[in-house]
């Protein structure tokens, strides 16, 4: 069983969570280019349309690696979510988004921003077909 000490300390583990995400995703910027900018020059590739492999979702994930209180990371369009790892029960973590990151997610989401798209998939996510060589007429 777990003491009232723990509950509180666990509760202020997570607000303090949700602050640290705030500012990180804060300071990508207050435009949404230059939130593709600050998330291309950090080396982020995600996929469109896939809450798990966004472009932010893949950032805030390898930013925060090695905070055990990390495990899934989802993004909205309007928010953030981190659900951190447990035994028996996981916690919910949920950031707002500021205006300039929910209008990149928009921009992602609608492939405006083909550059942060993970290498090996086109804008619409899907594998593209090998090249092969037309075969000589003979």
């Amino acid at each position: 069983m777990h003491s009232l000490g723990d509950l509180r300390h666990r509760r202020q583990d997570r607000r303090e969570l949700g602050r640290q995400t705030e500012t990180l995703v804060g300071a990508l910027g207050h435009e949404p280019r230059a939130v593709a900018s600050a998330l291309a020059a950090a080396g982020v590739r995600g996929q469109p349309a896939d809450a798990r492999q966004c472009a932010l979702a893949m950032y805030v994930r390898a930013v925060m690696e090695g905070d055990d209180r990390v495990g899934t990371v989802r993004v909205f369009h309007d928010r953030l979510m981190i659900n951190s790892p447990g035994r028996f029960r996981q916690h919910r973590v949920t950031v707002m988004l500021p205006s300039a990151v929910r209008s990149f997610i928009s921009g992602f989401d609608a492939e405006l921003y083909p550059e942060l798209v993970r290498p090996g998939e086109d804008v619409a996510g899907r594998v593209p077909a090998p090249q092969t060589s037309p075969e000589p007429l003979s």
